[in-house]
């Protein structure tokens, strides 16, 4: 059996990220490397925010956003409403999809991220 391990994510600044990911999404701080980044998890995912290097591109100057992570929600409506409340960018409007209802917006580096509330 395969099961996520972790979705490693380089970011410019580790501290804005570790914020928004903490703050708005409800991650929890698992460990802390001293200038090379941290590990956040909610249950079955942890993510891994590493420093950027200066000479990688960065993710908003690709129209697909590099890659996604969608996070599953009982209530796509109400996460929407919460997270534009906590001034969160939508990227159009919740789509209906054979897997479910999904909604997209950015994290502060540009990656796309989606909810999605299972069919």
């Amino acid at each position: 059996m395969i099961e996520t391990g972790a979705v490693l994510l380089r970011v410019a600044d580790v501290e804005t990220s570790r914020l928004f990911y903490e703050g708005l999404l409800g991650f929890r701080l698992l460990s802390e490397r001293a200038g090379s980044g941290l590990e956040l998890g909610i249950p079955g995912l942890v993510l891994l925010l590493m420093p950027r290097p200066q000479d990688m591109r960065k993710p908003e100057t690709d129209p697909f956003g590099w890659m996604g992570l969608a996070l599953s929600v009982a209530d796509i409506d109400a996460r929407k409403k919460e997270f534009e409340a906590q001034g969160v960018s939508f990227e159009g409007e919740v789509v209906d999809l054979p897997a479910g209802r999904v909604a997209f917006f950015r994290d502060p580096d540009g990656y796309t991220l989606g909810l999605i509330q299972r069919a």
